[in-house]
């Protein structure tokens, strides 16, 4: 029987098993070297292998892309996010893939599901809103690490971002925001999640509703800024969110700091993080 990824999941590095402590202080930086491993990889299964170590970056173009390019560079760009991962979904690639985003607004809900390797979404470093996606992202069931960088990502009455089973997730410089009852930045059973330099607003006032949903997994938000319209400004359940930036403080003094379920935690900075994973494997056993 096909079994999800979860906290039964091991970190590893050629092989040998890193600690949380080892991946905060910098392991992840190397996309390649971050593999996860499950009783049950069926879930993780390629329809097709693809031997990329030629070629692995793909550009997209709003603007000036047309879906039936080849992608292969900036005067060949496809139109579509969605066309970028459809040359992903379920394969399987030796290579991190980079996708490469020109600016503009991308009127879609790109949707990527059980790639079996890592890839990189870039926007604009230059200008964090330059890429614009206003209907929100959906990924789900990446084997390794997913990374996003300077992107602009929108949406008017569903998630702005919705990540499940991934290995590795990190953020950065992303401005996300949901305008109606929704979730910014939803996570769920992801071994370890990074959000850095990133603004996450959510304008609902119900209290099911968060800047930042997190469950089942192990989130860590640095230098970032939340924004809720009544509406808690964290939830975090089965889990751990740890704060950096915002402090823990700043959190808790808001109206609706944060809304706990089933084990879930918010912590501050300066804790002990190992005995903090160990605790968080202790209560998810």
């Amino acid at each position: 029987m096909t079994k999800d990824l979860n906290l039964d999941t091991i970190l590893y590095q050629n092989g040998s098993r890193l600690t949380l402590g080892e991946i905060l202080q910098g392991y992840h930086n190397n996309a390649n070297i971050l593999k996860t491993h499950t009783e049950d990889e069926g879930i993780h299964t390629p329809t097709e292998f693809v031997d990329n170590t030629s070629f692995n970056k793909w550009y997209v173009d709003t603007t000036n892309g047309n879906d039936n390019n080849d992608g292969s560079t900036s005067g060949k760009a496809w139109k579509t996010i969605q066309r970028a991962f459809n040359q992903m979904n379920h394969k399987k690639y030796l290579l991190t893939q980079t996708i490469q985003l020109a600016d503009g607004t991308y009127n879609e809900t790109p949707s990527l599901v059980r790639f079996d390797g890592s890839f990189n979404l870039l926007g604009n470093s230059a200008n964090a809103t330059a890429v614009h996606i206003t209907k929100g992202i959906k990924i789900d069931r990446v084997k390794d690490n997913c990374f996003l960088d300077y992107i602009k990502i929108s949406n008017a009455s569903a998630r702005g971002v919705d990540f499940s089973h991934l290995g590795f997730l990190r953020l950065r410089y992303c401005d996300i925001s949901v305008t109606g009852n929704a979730v910014a930045f939803w996570v769920q059973n992801t071994i370890f999640s990074q959000v850095m330099n990133c603004t996450l607003n959510a304008a609902a006032s119900a209290s099911t509703y968060s800047g930042v949903s997190s469950i089942g997994t192990f989130c860590s938000i640095q230098s970032s800024t939340l924004n809720s319209g009544g509406a808690p400004q964290i939830y975090s359940e089965s889990g751990i969110v740890f704060l950096d930036s915002p402090t823990y403080s700043q959190i808790s003094g808001t109206t609706y700091p944060y809304r706990l379920g089933q084990g879930g935690q918010v912590l501050p900075a300066g804790l002990d993080l190992i005995k903090m994973w160990d605790w968080y494997k202790a209560q998810n056993p």
